[in-house]
């Protein structure tokens, strides 16, 4: 089961080896510029919809696919954004800032209605 919390980031290359591992489409989502969730079990972590948001932020060009942004609103509906530690808040909060587009940070934790700020 991968742990991964995005289709982009549960890719892999095998070594000395020209073949593309990717269980969950995320070729597909890298050339469309879409940030997805690999499965439900994104719900398990809030510190993923932070990671969610930073990439935004790294990544201005791409959009939050639509299964994921409504993931996220369930999330802060259901409380599971309480759970977040201030310290992880403040380091992903961190490095977002560093980002080419630190706002959509901010935009995607707005739309998905769980900014913890």
């Amino acid at each position: 089961m991968c742990r991964r919390d995005l289709t982009i980031n549960a890719m892999a290359r095998l070594t000395g080896d020209n073949v593309l591992i990717d269980p969950y489409g995320g070729r597909k989502d890298l050339q469309g510029k879409v940030l997805r969730h690999v499965s439900e079990a994104f719900v398990e972590d809030p510190v993923r919809v932070l990671r969610l948001a930073r990439f935004a932020a790294f990544f201005p060009d791409f959009e939050v696919a639509d299964e994921t942004m409504t993931l996220l609103q369930e999330m802060a509906k259901s409380g599971e954004l309480a759970n977040l530690v201030p310290e992880r808040v403040w380091q992903e909060l961190g490095k977002a800032l560093s980002a080419e587009a630190p706002q959509r940070f901010f935009a995607v934790l707005l739309m998905g209605r769980c900014c913890p700020f």
